[in-house]
């Protein structure tokens, strides 16, 4: 993590990002240094899209070859009933005070994941920080 911390200082400017899409690998705390890099060099993003899906949480295999065969049928009847919960949120500017590490043509930040655990409300911490308040969709 530090080399990777070290090379977003040279960072390219990304000029005509207008949208962009990140998974929970560019949002990782304390300081969120990914997620401040690119939004500081994204001068004309419009929208920001966040989704904060866990790997294991898509990795059912591994889970059902563990199970027992009753075990396995049960779970992969309630996975198809869409027992997993889907949250999203919408963000937006509070306020008229602009940070300077945002984009001033940034008009939504959508947050996708699958349950609001700590990571999550970390990222909600960061962005309110940035004067972005979210609202459940």
């Amino acid at each position: 993590m530090v080399i990777f911390t070290r090379d977003l200082k040279w960072c390219p400017t990304f000029d005509k990002l207008k949208n962009l899409i990140l998974n929970d690998y560019w949002c990782m705390g304390p300081s969120f240094d990914a997620l401040s890099c690119i939004l500081k060099h994204s001068p004309v993003l419009e929208k920001l899209s966040l989704h904060l899906f866990k790997v294991y949480e898509n990795c059912w295999l591994d889970v059902l070859l563990k199970l027992s065969f009753h075990y396995s049928i049960l779970l992969m009847f309630l996975v198809s009933q869409g027992l997993r919960a889907n949250v999203k949120m919408k963000g937006s500017y509070s306020s008229m005070e602009r940070s300077s590490v945002i984009s001033e043509h940034l008009k939504v930040v959508d947050v996708k994941c699958s349950v609001v655990d700590e990571n999550v409300v970390e990222v909600l911490k960061f962005l309110c920080t940035l004067n972005i308040r979210f609202c459940f969709v």
